[in-house]
Order: structure tokens, then C-alpha cells, then sequence
């Protein structure tokens, strides 16, 4: 994931595995794992792709053969090394994942049913797999434009679905997928929204140990309240902002038997459809690249340095400096798996944001993420995170942020029909050249209920608050759903 922009703490709190936030939409971790073929592992395996080798997603195919079987066995299937490798590729980018702008339809897109309870089949489509899902619902919020005196209750009808296509060629991988959220105010305002996403992805498999892979996606969505350059921008209250979001990524994947190396390119475009934020029209083009060495079987250490270009269509900012520039980050970091259900990984660096106009301030910092990822036993999981990046921003008087962050989750199954999860976030963003810090903490609780082999019931409940150094930025919000979700 690229460096992200101001205003995207939200979609962090509340999903730091989270590539496109609309891309999660209703998924379970397995439909999520299809969602990505090539991203972090679920603890439960998909439908398996129709051929006499393992199937990718075995949870045996990430653990190392001479230590799980002592005989002889067949030299592992290609595909599995590389999507090893991509899955710790990315492991940094999830505790580090703020890239997706806060949209209205988060609370509703990113309710996500637990493994043990449902597990999507898809439909078998030649040699391909497609795998829908829908949900209607209901939403209270009793702060729905996130002021801290004008307090606006407001009730919305919500629906959303998703569908992915996904290949289950012996070699190769292409994937399309369409999401759509939408909801419809009843009661206290005529804030509706309608958020959709469209987006491919592919693979080409040049040898048995490399390969290209690109994707491409767009997105319309609503940007939430809670945002921090609209809050900052001093949009009227109830006021929708409309941003569409482009972006397309190319990379080359080598894995040899202990050394591989990854490079990326990426380009993000946004553009807002509101006339009085057309100053904050950008492209962000990055560069990366990694280098992996596999120390032993279950641990490997790696460097990776980014570079990113952020330009705006307006480059001259209200104090008249130019806001272009650029962010580079090196990491150093290892993954460690001590078990086939305990998962530890961690990178430190540091990171610079250098500006254009020599007038502006440069601003650096130590960076890094640590991830652990844990299977306590075959009905409970936890997941805790820590992160610290630095981005450009928007935000007036202010050229860059630092933002900090920690996770921690649990999900326990209570019944073959029942399951909880709960979720608490803290993030910590301190904006550049401003004397403004603003402290987001927010909880979340999840209850379902099995209705039948493909429908459960959601209650959900989450508190947000932010403290801040300036009294006119602090809120706080309750938002409360109640839905059911159809997945296939």
C-alpha cells in the first residue's frame, strides 16, 4: 500500500487489513482470501481450484513440508511459494493499511461474519468461481455530521452487495469483482449515499517461480463526516461530498529457493466532485520494491524502500507554498511463524516528506508495524497491530501528518449458530507546522446468528470519539445496525 492522505483514519480504525475499503463488502475471511488470491491466508480454506495439487488455500501448504511430514513428498506446487511470499509481502501493509478514504457506507460495508459460523461455496462457472453476497439493513447514528454541539440523530435504510469472479486455472489467475453500498435516510436528515467499485485483477505465471501480476479499480463513493479535511474545510453540516477514486497497480514477482525480490508500481488518482474541494484533486504515483531471505523455514527477514510522488491539480496551497512532494520510506523488517497458528510480523525504518516549495517544512520520522495474528483454538482468533507512517495532507496551515495507531480484536465462535467479535482502535495523528493532535479511539462489538446455511442475522455496535487540541474538531458519535447477510 502507498503512503496514504489526511482523512483516512477512520478506515483504518476500523479495518487494517483492508486493500480497497468497498472490496470487503459482506465478505467472510474466506471470501475475503478469494477476494485476494494472493494476500494473507484465512484460517479456513475456500472452495480448492479442480486439480490434483494441493489446493492453495490448504492451511498445510504454508507449513514448512520436512517439519509436518517426515517422508519424502512431491516439490510444492509454484503457485503456493508465490503466494507465500505475497503473503508476507503484505503483512507490513496491513498494520500500515490507511489507504481507502472514509466513506459512508464503511459501518455497513465492513461488517464482516466469522468464518466458523458461514463459509461461502460460490457458484462453479466453467473455470471460474463467482461468489455474491447481499445484505439489507438499518443504521442509527446519533451524530451523523459528527459535531460536537449540533448534535443530528438520523436512521438509514442501508443495502449492499458484492459479487467476485475468480479463475481456478492450473496456471495463471485473473479476477473481476463489483460492489455496491447504498442507503437511504428515514428519519433525521436526507444524508443518503451510494458508494459503488468496480475492479480487476490478473496474474501471468512467466516460470514456476516468477510472474507479473497488475489490477485496476475505480470507485464512487460518499466521504464520511468524520474526516478530517472536511471537518478542517468547514463543510456545512448535512453537506455530501462526492469523491471518485482511481487506481492501478504493475509488479513482477521472482522467488527463488531462499531469495526473492518484488518491485511495484502503482498510480492513484482522486478527484472531488464538489466544486469547493477541487483543491484537494491529486495523483499519487508510487515505487516500491522488496527483497526477502529466507533464514530458515519459519523465518525470513526483509528490506523494503518506497518512494512516493503525491501532485495536486492545484499545487499552490492557501498560504500561497506549493503542496507537491514526496515521501520516501525505508523498512527493515522479519515475519516469523512459530506455528501453524501463531503468525508474528515486524518492520521498523524511518520516513521523510520532502516538499517542492523550499518554504515548506520538512518533516521526519522513525516508522514501522508490528502484526500477531493468533488462532487461539479452533473456535477463538485475536489480532493486534501497531503502526506508524507519515503522509502529505491537505489540511490548511499543515504540509504533512504522522499518524500512529494500535488493534486489537478477538472473535470467538459461542455455537454452531452463534459468534461474537469485538474490536478497540486508538490512532494518534499529529499534523505538521500546526499545533493540532487529534486522538481517535473507537470500540466496536458484532453478535451474529446463523439463520440457515447462507443467511445471518447482525447486531452491531460501535462507539467513536476524538479528542483534540483544537475544541471545535471533537466529537463523539454512537452507530448501532441491525441486518442480515446473504452469502453463497
Amino acid at each position: 500500500a502507498s503512503i496514504g492522505m489526511a482523512g483516512q483514519e477512520r478506515a483504518c480504525r476500523r479495518a487494517l487489513g483492508v486493500v480497497f475499503a468497498l472490496s470487503s463488502l459482506l465478505s467472510t475471511p474466506a471470501l475475503a482470501q478469494v477476494l485476494a488470491p494472493e494476500g494473507p491466508a484465512a484460517e479456513t480454506p475456500a472452495p480448492p481450484p479442480p486439480s490434483p495439487e494441493r489446493p492453495a488455500d490448504d492451511p498445510a501448504a504454508s507449513e514448512p513440508q520436512s517439519e509436518v511430514q517426515p517422508e519424502p513428498v512431491a516439490k510444492p506446487d509454484p503457485r503456493l511459494i508465490l503466494r507465500e511470499q505475497r503473503e508476507r509481502d503484505l503483512r507490513i501493509d496491513r498494520a500500515l493499511a490507511t489507504e481507502a478514504r472514509p466513506l459512508q457506507g464503511d459501518f455497513l460495508a465492513q461488517t464482516t461474519v466469522p468464518t466458523g459460523l458461514i463459509r461461502p461455496e460460490g457458484l462453479r462457472v466453467g473455470n471460474f468461481i463467482v461468489l455474491p453476497s447481499a445484505t439489507l439493513g438499518a443504521i442509527f447514528t446519533d451524530n451523523i455530521d459528527a459535531e460536537d454541539d449540533e448534535r443530528v440523530d438520523e436512521v438509514t435504510l442501508g443495502a449492499a452487495g458484492l459479487v467476485r469472479l475468480q479463475s481456478v486455472l492450473p496456471r495463471h489467475s485473473l479476477g473481476a469483482d463489483a460492489a455496491v453500498s447504498s442507503g437511504l435516510a428515514v428519519k433525521g436528515s436526507d444524508d443518503s449515499f451510494f458508494d459503488w467499485k468496480v475492479g480487476a485483477d490478473g496474474r501471468l505465471d512467466l516460470t514456476r517461480t516468477s510472474s507479473f501480476n497488475a489490477s485496476a479499480d475505480y470507485t464512487l463513493g460518499t466521504e464520511d463526516a468524520t474526516s478530517a479535511e472536511l471537518q478542517d474545510d468547514e463543510v456545512e453540516a448535512g453537506e455530501e461530498v462526492d469523491v471518485h477514486e482511481a487506481g492501478g497497480n504493475l509488479g513482477y514477482l521472482f522467488r527463488g529457493r531462499r531469495f526473492s525480490w518484488a518491485l511495484n508500481g502503482l498510480v492513484d488518482r482522486e478527484d472531488f466532485v464538489d466544486g469547493d474541494q477541487a483543491d484537494r484533486d491529486n495523483t499519487t504515483y508510487t515505487a516500491s520494491t522488496r527483497a526477502t531471505l529466507d533464514l530458515t523455514q519459519r523465518l525470513a527477514v526483509f528490506v523494503a524502500p518506497e518512494y512516493a510522488d503525491t501532485r495536486f491539480d492545484q499545487k499552490i496551497a492557501d498560504d500561497g507554498d506549493s503542496r507537491n512532494g514526496q515521501v520516501i520510506t525505508g523498512l527493515v523488517g522479519a515475519d516469523y511463524k512459530p506455528s501453524a497458528r501463531l503468525v508474528l510480523g515486524g518492520a521498523l525504518g524511518y520516513s521523510q516528506a520532502l516538499f517542492d516549495d523550499p518554504d515548506r517544512d520538512e518533516t521526519g520520522s522513525v516508522v514501522g508495524s508490528g502484526n500477531v495474528e493468533w488462532q487461539i483454538s479452533p473456535k477463538t482468533s485475536a489480532e493486534l497491530g501497531l503502526g506508524r507512517e507519515i503522509g502529505l495532507t491537505t489540511v490548511d496551515d499543515s504540509s504533512a501528518e504522522t499518524t500512529t495507531l494500535a488493534k486489537a480484536g478477538i472473535t470467538h465462535i459461542l455455537s454452531t449458530r452463534n459468534a461474537i467479535s469485538t474490536e478497540f482502535n486508538l490512532i494518534n495523528t499529529d499534523f505538521n507546522d500546526l499545533d493540532r493532535v487529534d486522538n481517535d479511539i473507537s470500540a466496536r462489538i458484532n453478535l451474529f446468528h446463523r439463520l440457515d446455511q447462507h443467511l445471518v442475522l447482525t447486531l452491531a455496535y460501535e462507539y467513536f470519539q476524538r479528542l483534540s487540541d483544537i475544541d471545535a474538531e471533537e466529537f463523539y458519535e454512537n452507530t448501532a445496525l441491525v441486518g442480515v447477510t446473504v452469502v453463497y
